[in-house]
């Protein structure tokens, strides 16, 4: 008998193994085999997780998956849950949860679906993370209850939940219009965005725009959207609206130009009928440019008394060189002689020549913004514009010096990507027509801040061998010097271009280092004022503006003598502003007169007027405030509440409360208070 009943055992927990626990249990209440507990099935039970599903025709739906029971769904003493399950029904699942742990949870009728999951020693919400997210549902803690829903009525229902709200961003540096289209895309569909106009570009000079009621204040978006998306913009535009880097640029533009010229020459001349006596030279060129003609006897058969004449044809008779050869290389030194129909020069010049131009133009600029700077001028000229009914003309200018213009690209690397154009010109305008000689390079190159480089150089060299003889005699050894004529010119031209870009990384450092640079300025001004004549109207001044400073800085300064210095000074220079004001710090007197304007009295007159109004106007709001703060307080206590810091101000000094005021009240020096002297000042030694 023990033998049968532990074999039925064993085959009664194997099939409990292989077929569902809810089948077993829904058997044993068909049969009625129970041993007197009541076994409902899982149609059938109602628990507080939630209602069964109902088929087409209103009926119950089966439900899916095993039931679960107390050893599967269990929860210790300390909160922590520990779960057996294996395709068991999830609303099941969650109903012994709810059991265990005595929480509230209450399903959606859309959850449905099986779970198989062994979890140890974890926290309620962990358990429901586990068992939920793996069917794709969620659920919401509200107050004392925990509801499980699908992922879709999750969504719908933190739809209906959200609420709109509108911000106002401040932009600084960015334009709006920019921002826009950064910002658009982390919007819902239910986000709105809009921004204000943009600025005005362009500092173009002229009286019909000034601005009108254009936008003056910083440029700013409207963002209408949820909470979470209006965050994420608040964040985004931190890295957006960032201000701009700034790169100074110095360029150097440096050419040297050689030009070398050797000439040597002769001329040698035979001359016949020429009168050496008249001859004519150049003043500038110092060669022969003329020559008189002798003039001839009368020939046979003219009457007497017939004076000489001079050939009809005007020229005189020679064989030679002429000044072919010594005319080119005029300036050099000539050596040479005339006899009575000989004439022999020699002519030989070297001429060196060396032109350098160097410029260094320096511009600061914002990150991709357009810079640039012009040392110069601009020559007008005029263009015609012709067509079939009219003929316009406009002026356009012609601009040369020193010329630079970029546009910067600044990394996160230290490097720095430039358009650059460094140009240095010279021209001029002739008869309407410019014309313009240049060096100019056009490139777009990468540069690490703070190194230089070169980015255009030219290297030009120009030989001419000139050689000019008569032909035969020319060749001629020794002689044929004579009669030739040679001159060598080398020009060399060089040309280099440097760039050195600085990034602005520090503010403060750039700032110290312009005021430097400014202070160096001014000592170049006043350098160049102190080099001028001494006896000028504003030199005079400054030299007794400059004693009167000396001497107020002596250790016992004579104040007599520092304002007599003063007054020189302002004689000779009646707008010195120095001189004018450290007069009054000294004299203790406003340095003014009668402007004789009605207009200004009567500006004068309101203001004065305005501002006593307005302090009556505070003494009445504090004698308001005082009475209600003590209206049990008679008249004569109010005075207490008063801010005073000594006696009432209706009491003359050294005065007592009910004296007679008819009595003169002793004169006492007031304490701190800076005496004011007299017309003639301190004496040499400084006393008063």
């Amino acid at each position: 008998m023990r033998k049968w009943k532990k074999t039925t055992g064993l085959l009664f927990w194997a099939a409990a193994s292989v077929y569902p626990v809810g089948s077993l249990l829904a058997g044993q209440a068909n049969s009625g085999k129970n041993s007197g507990q009541e076994v409902r099935l899982l149609e059938e039970t109602a628990g507080p997780v939630g209602a069964g599903d109902k088929d087409a025709k209103g009926g119950d739906k089966p439900a899916q998956g095993t039931s679960a029971s107390a050893p599967q769904v269990n929860v210790s003493d300390a909160g922590t849950v520990e779960i057996h399950v294996n395709e068991a029904n999830l609303v099941e699942v969650l109903r012994m949860l709810s059991l265990q742990s005595q929480k509230n949870i209450i399903a959606s009728k859309e959850v449905r679906g099986t779970v198989t999951a062994n979890l140890y020693n974890v926290t309620i919400k962990e358990a429901l993370d586990a068992i939920l997210k793996s069917n794709g549902f969620g659920y919401r803690e509200k107050g004392n209850f925990i509801y499980v829903y699908t992922s879709k009525e999750l969504a719908d229902i933190e739809k209906s939940e959200r609420q709109t709200k509108t911000e106002v961003f401040h932009l600084h540096y960015s334009p709006a219009s920019n921002v826009m289209s950064v910002i658009k895309p982390m919007l819902s569909n239910e986000g709105t965005i809009a921004f204000t106009v943009a600025a005005g570009k362009g500092i173009e000079s002229g009286a019909k725009e000034a601005g009108g009621d254009s936008v003056a204040s910083e440029d700013m978006l409207v963002v209408r959207d949820y909470p979470e998306n209006l965050d994420r913009v608040r964040m985004a535009l931190k890295d957006v609206d960032r201000r701009p880097q700034q790169i100074l640029l110095e360029a150097t533009i440096m050419s040297a130009r050689l030009t070398e010229d050797n000439a040597l020459g002769v001329d040698f001349n035979i001359l016949g009928g020429v009168d050496m006596n008249n001859l004519v030279f150049s003043d500038t060129t110092a060669q022969l440019t003329g020559g008189g003609v002798k003039a001839l006897p009368p020939p046979p058969g003219a009457p007497a008394g017939t004076p000489d004449f001079i050939p009809t044809d005007g020229k005189p008779r020679s064989v030679g060189t002429g000044t072919s050869f010594t005319t080119p290389i005029a300036g050099g030194l000539k050596v040479g002689f005339v006899s009575s129909e000989v004439s022999i020069f020699v002519a030989a010049l070297e001429t060196v020549a060396n032109t350098s131009v160097l410029a260094n133009p320096k511009i600061l600029a914002l990150n991709k913004q357009r810079g640039e700077v012009l040392v110069g001028r601009e020559d007008g000229y005029l263009t015609t514009t012709v067509t079939d009914t009219t003929t316009v003309q406009t002026v356009e200018f012609l601009k040369t010096g020193t010329r630079l213009t970029f546009r910067p690209y600044i990394g996160d690397d230290g490097y720095v990507r430039l358009e650059v154009h460094p140009e240095d010109s010279d021209g001029h305008v002739v008869s309407g027509l410019p014309s313009k000689t240049t060096t100019e390079v056009t490139s777009n190159v990468m540069v690490k801040d703070g190194h230089t480089i070169v980015i255009g150089g030219l290297f030009r060299e120009s030989s001419t061998a000139a050689r000019s003889q008569i032909p035969l005699l020319g060749d001629i050894p020794i002689v044929g010097a004579l009669f030739r004529n040679r001159q060598d010119i080398t020009t060399r031209e060089e040309i280099i271009i440097l760039l050195t870009p600085h990034i602005i990384k520090d503010d403060a450092a750039y700032s110290r280092a312009s005021e430097e640079a400014q202070k160096d300025m001014e000592k170049l001004r006043v350098g160049v004022r102190r080099g001028m004549m001494f006896f000028g109207r504003e030199r005079l001044a400054e030299a007794n503006y400059d004693k009167a400073v000396r001497e107020m800085n002596k250790k016992n300064p004579s104040r007599r003598k520092a304002i007599w210095y003063l007054d020189a000074a302002i004689n000779l220079n009646p707008t010195f502003l120095e001189a004018i004001k450290m007069k009054e710090s000294l004299s203790g007197k406003e340095i003014t007169t009668v402007d004789n304007s009605n207009m200004h009295s009567f500006l004068k007159r309101l203001v004065m007027s305005e501002r006593a109004s307005k302090a009556e106007a505070e003494e009445q709001e504090l004698f308001e405030k005082a009475t209600q703060a003590q209206p049990m307080r008679g008249v004569g206590d109010l005075s207490g509440l008063l801010p005073s810091a000594g006696p009432s101000p209706l009491l003359e000094k050294g005065e007592k409360p009910g004296a007679d005021k008819s009595a003169a009240a002793p004169t006492e020096e007031v304490p701190g208070a800076t005496p004011t002297p007299d017309s003639n000042g301190p004496d040499e030694k400084g006393n008063n």
